[in-house]
């Protein structure tokens, strides 16, 4: 289920790499970086955390003390937008997403709203306003779907038909949107970061590769798009009748487990994490799948997206799926679930004796129809 709410994910919170500007100065800024102030009622003598990520993926954070609400910072910009998430501990709403190009800009809002600050003074932050004004409602109906998902979970046949349509026209519109915003930004590096965070698991190959179409300029030359390209690629690869990526992960007691070791009849590749809640629904469906089709060979490989060994494992013990349960405890940065193309959970592959792929993303009814066909 795809979330989507204003807090950064670390999936997709990524910098943009273009080439550096160096030596003049902007109104006493110097031209590689951005002076930004603030003021956020409420915060008195607080702190205002910056954070943001490097090329390499790791998580760089430091804080800045504010004194009457009010607070200032300078970050280098090595790139020619790069993006911050701002955020206040102890406060009571999410963090604001910064677009940050080098220059001045201001910051205003309250304490525990951050996320809904003004900004001024960046024109890349004047896009993502742009974008969050045009997807915000359909996010917000989005979520609305996903919880009804969890009240449908399981079911069939017309509930899951009813949900699926519903479901269909919501992609649809947030598609038609996703697409205006890229044909009036073509050159933003918002549109390229927009089209990245859109990305489904696998995503909709023509569709994405048609919007990928509208990008022009910068748009190209950052991150963003290049994760956009390195997608569609595996996409390409993550479909019915190609091979199933080969994969070698410990399992809990450390000893290496292939896919190829994992062949019975069919096996299902199911990806979770013990921090996602909704996907409590996906392991019971899978415990009841396995439950079902275990003695005429159905295998299923849970590759767990952790990277706390202790909670892995103690949501293995409660969920208790009977799966062969695999990490490398990376999180996000798994290799597996890079090679696999998972952006978002839930997320499953259905491979077949062959190795070969049978289907993606078979949720709720669709999986247990899937399964009932084909080993009947």
């Amino acid at each position: 289920i795809n979330r989507c709410g204003v807090v950064i994910s670390l999936a997709v919170f990524a910098l943009v790499g273009v080439s550096c500007r160096h030596g003049a100065t902007q109104g006493g800024t110097p031209a590689d970086s951005v002076v930004v102030t603030g003021r956020l009622a409420g915060l008195g003598s607080g702190w205002v955390v910056v954070t943001r990520q490097d090329p390499s993926g790791a998580i760089l954070r430091d804080s800045v003390r504010a004194t009457r609400d009010s607070f200032s910072f300078r970050r280098r910009i090595t790139d020619s937008v790069t993006l911050y998430e701002l955020t206040v501990p102890g406060a009571s709403g999410g963090g604001l997403r910064l677009f940050l190009a080098p220059g001045r800009v201001q910051v205003a809002g309250d304490r525990d709203s951050v996320d809904s600050a003004r900004v001024e003074g960046s024109a890349p932050q004047n896009d993502y306003r742009d974008y969050v004004r045009l997807m915000l409602p359909l996010c917000r109906q989005k979520d609305s779907l996903n919880q009804a998902y969890l009240n449908v979970y399981g079911a069939s046949g017309a509930t899951l038909r009813a949900w699926d349509s519903a479901s269909g026209r919501l992609d649809s519109l947030e598609s038609e949107a996703l697409a205006r915003f890229l044909r009036a930004h073509p050159a933003s590096v918002v549109a390229a970061w927009a089209l990245r965070r859109s990305l489904a698991a696998p995503p909709d190959t023509a569709t994405a590769a048609a919007m990928y179409g509208l990008l022009k300029g910068e748009a190209l030359t950052n991150v963003y798009a290049a994760a956009v390209r390195s997608q569609l690629a595996t996409a390409r690869a993550m479909v019915p009748g190609k091979p199933a990526p080969a994969f070698r992960l410990p399992d809990t007691s450390g000893h290496p487990v292939s896919l190829a070791s994992l062949r019975g009849s069919y096996v299902l590749i199911h990806f979770w994490a013990s921090w996602y809640g909704p996907g409590r629904a996906d392991d019971r469906a899978v415990a009841g799948a396995l439950a079902r089709y275990g003695d005429k060979g159905l295998r299923v490989g849970g590759v767990s997206l952790d990277s706390d060994r202790g909670a892995w494992k103690a949501a293995i013990r409660r969920e208790h799926t009977g799966a062969t349960e695999l990490s490398d405890l990376k999180g996000w940065d798994s290799e597996v679930a890079r090679r696999y193309g998972v952006l978002s959970l839930p997320a499953n592959v259905l491979v077949d004796p062959r190795g070969l792929i049978v289907g993606c993303n078979l949720m709720a009814g669709h999986l247990e129809e899937t399964l009932k066909e084909l080993l009947k």
